[in-house]
């Protein structure tokens, strides 16, 4: 099978229209996507904990290997945590941790959580995220707060969150994984994600995408 080149799968703003109407499966990322973060707000908690070298939770391989074995499901939500302590002095209690952590995730717009609900009256729409445990029981308790009541499995056909599938963006198996779990092809999904190397791996497996740039909101996108 020939394979289709990617400038063919990258999906713009003004095709969006056209590429929605050929496909069946819509794949969301969730952080700055559909809800906001802001990363700052977690340097800022854990400065307030007297933590040095957090100034920048992606800055550095410590980091990094500790967040990408979190969000790979390597590492328990306690084993996290316990690493974080490295960078805080002194006793910590665990909950002050998790809030920390947790400062940067913002709540999903009223507007984005009606979008998704009417989406999904011709769609099967899709969650595929790197994240972590902690985020998303926030996330939840988030939305149940806002709309009594609901759940995130009320917004998405399925979640596929990475660290319960053991992998992470852009690997390619994370999403050979979905397409076989939903029994698709590549080019009935239509995919949108903020990190351009995560749209390219998308690309290189045929699934048409979106990159999701700073300014732009689903809900204007999809009008």
């Amino acid at each position: 099978m020939q394979k289709v080149p990617a400038s063919a799968l990258t999906v713009t703003p003004e095709g969006l229209a056209s590429a929605l109407s050929q496909c069946s499966h819509l794949i969301f990322d969730l952080g700055r996507v559909l809800v906001p973060i802001d990363q700052q707000a977690t340097s800022r908690a854990f400065a307030r904990l007297g933590a040095s070298g957090l100034e920048d939770i992606q800055g550095d391989y410590l980091k990094l290997e500790i967040l990408h074995g979190y969000e790979s499901g390597r590492f328990s939500t306690s084993e996290f945590l316990q690493a974080l302590r490295v960078f805080v002095p002194g006793p910590v209690p665990e909950e002050a941790l998790r809030d920390a952590w947790c400062a940067m995730l913002g709540r999903m717009p009223a507007a984005e959580v009606s979008l998704l609900q009417r989406l999904r009256r011709k769609h099967r729409v899709l969650m595929l995220s790197n994240t972590n445990e902690l985020h998303m029981q926030l996330l939840q308790r988030f939305l149940s707060e806002d709309i009594p009541g609901t759940w995130l499995h009320d917004l998405f056909d399925a979640l596929y969150l990475s660290f319960q599938m053991g992998a992470l963006k852009p690997s390619p198996d994370i999403y050979r994984y979905v397409l076989t779990q939903e029994r698709i092809c590549p080019g009935q999904a239509l995919f949108l994600d903020d990190r351009e190397e995560n749209v390219e791996a998308a690309r290189a497996e045929g699934i048409p995408s979106l990159h999701f740039l700073p300014g732009m909101t689903v809900t204007e996108l999809f009008g």
